[in-house]
């Protein structure tokens, strides 16, 4: 214990941060035109403990349910607006998490197809 303190004293100590660990790193998606989408993608810390932060999108078709999030694992809910596209149209951008562990960046993707149902 005395060695311990010892080296706290000199400024001798480590700290080691989890990793952030996200269900998905990367999304790629086929989408009906006009239709709404909703998904979601787990966050959580390699080691089960809290993690904290928020959410944005740089595209304003990728909307984010809640921007703020808290939690041991937690549920970022997003949806895409496909309204006014058609068929063969793009939606392309990124979700990025920042968070008291780390920042992650997921790409995304959506090519819209025609909707079967019509």
């Amino acid at each position: 214990m005395k060695k311990r303190l010892e080296e706290l004293a000199q400024g001798s100590f480590s700290c080691r941060t989890p990793e952030l660990k996200v269900s998905e790193e990367r999304l790629e998606l086929k989408l009906p035109a006009g239709k709404q989408y909703r998904g979601s993608v787990s966050v959580g810390a390699e080691d089960g403990s809290k993690v904290k932060g928020m959410v944005v999108s740089d595209n304003h078709r990728i909307l984010i349910a809640n921007e703020k999030f808290s939690g041991n694992t937690c549920s970022l809910v997003f949806g895409i607006d496909t309204k006014g596209l058609r068929a063969g149209d793009k939606i392309e951008g990124s979700i990025t998490i920042l968070s008291n562990l780390a920042e992650k960046q997921i790409p995304v993707r959506a090519v819209l197809e025609e909707d079967p149902a019509l």
